[in-house]
């Protein structure tokens, strides 16, 4: 008797439509690496899987965010209603059960507290999905109005260039997403008017991040405008990062290092040619100290171009020491002392050395008759004196 046959000829073993290997197609699916019902074994659903909390505001940067996070997980297909519910006598109705389990989960860990609270009894991805979408996906036009005067009103100020970047890049990607441009199917050449789209776009983005640079990016703003065809937005971004790090070493003291070493080349260049014209100057002679030529390199100031000093320590531009100034000139105690007589020769002197000092560079002559005059004024008083030492 064969043990392996049923009275009705089949075989026992084989499982029955209604048994509970009916399902195994489900374990099937659950193990397949490309199936939407496969669960890596490090799924968590109490770990969220985005870093952007869904609030009144934000809806369009966390529905990206969400929709990417789900697509790399292979579960987009529970939320854009691609993998409906299946029926509880289906194979992977259980499978279904539990992604759409995980797919709740992720979603209420990513929303705010007031916002999680109204969603908190449902249990379908997809309806959830639907439910925030039409909750905070309208107003659209008046979020693109928004977008476009907080664009045309952006300015740098103090931002750096690549956070003032971001800035522009985040209202440029919300803004292609309210308004997308749809693809191109032309292939290499495009004969549509949907590349032009494309271009004009870009060149308005190109306008608007270089009009909105601060004016220490002039030069560079003005080279980029003038180059045909316009360069593309990231390299435009290369070029103002490098002029960004060209400044900061500039407030570091590096130029001060370019500057001394170009005025060295020239100073060589220079005392190369005094040697090969047979002149020795001070500090300028064939051999130095223990056997050195000369005492090393020459300064050079860079405001005067005089050799011997640097700017730091340059008289035509910060003036001598005190040590060695000229010490201004004495007033006359008798024109500034009160109570003290002047006679008339003493006078005239006075007169004459104020007259000398306002007109330092002018030529100062008298005339004979002045001249008489002071001689005698002069002689009238050296007679007084005499007279007076006699008595």
């Amino acid at each position: 008797m064969n043990r392996s046959a049923s009275p009705n000829g089949t075989n026992s073993r084989n499982p029955s439509p209604n048994g509970a290997n009916s399902r195994n197609p489900s374990t099937n699916s659950t193990l397949d690496l490309h199936s939407p019902y496969y669960l890596h074994p490090c799924e968590n659903p109490i770990i969220s899987i985005v870093n952007v909390t869904l609030t009144a505001s934000n809806y369009h940067s966390w529905s990206r965010n969400m929709r990417v996070a789900l697509k790399y997980k292979n579960k987009l297909q529970f939320i854009d209603g691609t993998l409906t519910k299946p029926e509880e006598t289906d194979s992977n109705f259980l499978a279904w059960e539990k992604c759409n389990t995980y797919a709740v989960a992720w979603l209420n860990l990513s929303l705010s507290s007031e916002i999680s609270q109204s969603v908190i009894w449902n249990e379908n991805a997809y309806d959830m999905w639907n439910d925030l979408k039409h909750r905070y996906h309208q107003g659209d036009i008046f979020r693109i109005v928004d977008l476009e005067e907080e664009m045309y009103t952006a300015k740098q100020g103090e931002l750096s260039i690549t956070a003032y970047f971001t800035k522009l890049r985040i209202i440029w990607e919300e803004l292609k997403t309210f308004l997308p441009i749809p693809s191109c199917v032309c292939g290499v050449e495009c004969t549509c008017d949907l590349g032009v789209m494309r271009k004009y776009r870009k060149q308005r983005q190109l306008v608007r991040l270089l009009r909105s640079l601060n004016e220490e990016y002039g030069t560079v703003r003005s080279q980029i405008i003038l180059m045909a065809p316009l360069p593309d937005v990231n390299a435009v971004f290369g070029m103002l990062t490098q002029q960004e790090r060209q400044f900061h070493s500039l407030d570091n003291g590096e130029p001060r290092a370019l500057i001394s070493s170009s005025d060295l080349i020239e100073n060589e260049k220079h005392f190369q040619h005094q040697n090969a014209n047979g002149y020795r100057g001070r500090g300028h002679s064939s051999r130095g100290r223990d056997g050195r030529g000369g005492r090393g390199p020459l300064k050079l100031c860079s405001f005067c171009h005089k050799t011997g000093h640097l700017v730091d320590t340059c008289y035509k531009k910060y003036g001598p020491p005190l040590h060695m100034r000229q010490p201004q000139k004495a007033f006359n105690y008798a024109t500034t002392s009160p109570g003290v007589k002047i006679d008339k020769s003493s006078e005239a002197l006075l007169q004459l050395s104020t007259q000398k000092r306002e007109c330092k560079t002018s030529t100062f002559s008298l005339s004979q008759e002045q001249k008489d005059t002071l001689i005698a004024l002069i002689q009238q008083d050296n007679s007084s004196q005499i007279g007076h030492v006699i008595n």
